[in-house]
């Protein structure tokens, strides 16, 4: 027996297939856009149960706890009120951070609440606006290991130990005088043997200083040549270059996470050009920062750049910043 299809039918299940898809795409707008009001209205609430704790507002309408006003009405958990409770305290008397929230929600200052004080309120909370949470993380990290807010209280990070696990472990730590920093590292057998051999009667410094010298002298013969165009596509041998000399992590000094983005320490609008010199592998959170003309010395080597407390406003690269950053506003 043989069936035939005929037009009609092909028409029929064509229609049939348009119509499903158009269903299903409805309901994935649908279910989008109401998350997107529950999350909001979820962040209203929390930013009401400080005031609600202190009028025990819950205790007058027959509540055990905040805890069970919230979940009744809410559907908060336990540890959603803890945490919303432990951040509005923290901000509660710097008006700048509570203006940010109510912008951009509560987890927005989080990176910041810990390091803000009322004289330093405008201060982070003009950071926070216009950079996103992880950058802010970074950039408070970074902010902390230089110091840079002793002048205003503020206190060295306690956090400044990177890890990285594999097959090659290490685990870092910074010796007493802040100068040298002691490393353990796990090797295989045999190239712990001739490391060995290599360092003979010298120090393990001036061995690593040797290969790290050999490494780079490589590196530079196989640097390939500026290129001038007006396309932003990164040519696949400088591509190569640039992300082989930091082995696909991000640049930034003693960042270990992997780059996502190359970057034009002069600004690839101003010059249209690609040079390998001038490109740096950084991470998400770095690159940001960089954008939002929070980091100084870009003509060094990224091992040697550091963070600033404000963008040289007058500076034609932060022109180039600003741009970039209304773009990605927008998009």
């Amino acid at each position: 027996m043989y069936t035939f299809t005929t037009f009609k039918n092909v028409k029929k299940s064509e229609q049939g297939f348009r119509e499903s898809a158009l269903r299903e795409e409805i309901l994935h707008s649908e279910f989008v856009l109401c998350g997107k009001h529950a999350k909001e209205w979820i962040e209203k609430c929390k930013q009401m149960l400080l005031e609600i704790d202190e009028l025990k507002i819950w205790k007058k309408k027959g509540f055990e706890s905040i805890f069970h006003y919230a979940a009744y009405f809410a559907g908060m958990s336990r540890w959603a009120v803890t945490d919303a409770l432990r951040l509005m305290k923290k901000i509660e008397d710097k008006p700048a951070l509570k203006q940010v929230a109510r912008e951009k929600g509560l987890n927005a200052v989080r990176p910041v609440v810990t390091i803000a004080t009322q004289e330093t309120d405008g201060f982070w909370a003009g950071k926070v606006r216009v950079m996103d949470r992880e950058s802010s993380r970074v950039y408070v990290r970074e902010f902390k290991k230089q110091g840079l807010g002793q002048s205003d209280g503020l206190t060295k990070s306690e956090d400044l130990a990177n890890s990285e696990e594999g097959s090659n472990r290490l685990e870092r730590g910074a010796g007493p005088t802040g100068q040298s920093e002691t490393l353990t590292i796990t090797l295989d057998p045999e190239v712990a043997k001739q490391l060995l051999k290599l360092k003979g009667k010298g120090n393990w410094n001036s061995l690593i200083k040797e290969l790290l010298e050999v490494r780079k002298a490589r590196l530079e013969e196989t640097k390939p040549k500026p290129v001038k165009t007006e396309s932003r596509h990164i040519p696949a041998p400088i591509e190569h270059y640039v992300v082989g000399k930091t082995r696909g992590q991000c640049g930034y000094s003693d960042c270990l996470e992997p780059y996502e983005i190359l970057h034009h320490t002069q600004r690839w609008g101003l010059e249209k050009i690609h040079d390998p010199d001038r490109i740096v592998p950084l991470c998400k959170a770095h690159e940001r920062i960089v954008h939002c003309g929070l980091v100084e010395d870009e003509d060094k080597p990224a091992n040697e750049w550091k963070v600033r407390r404000e963008p040289v406003w007058w500076d034609y690269k932060y022109s180039i910043d600003q741009l970039v950053m209304e773009y990605r506003k927008r998009t």
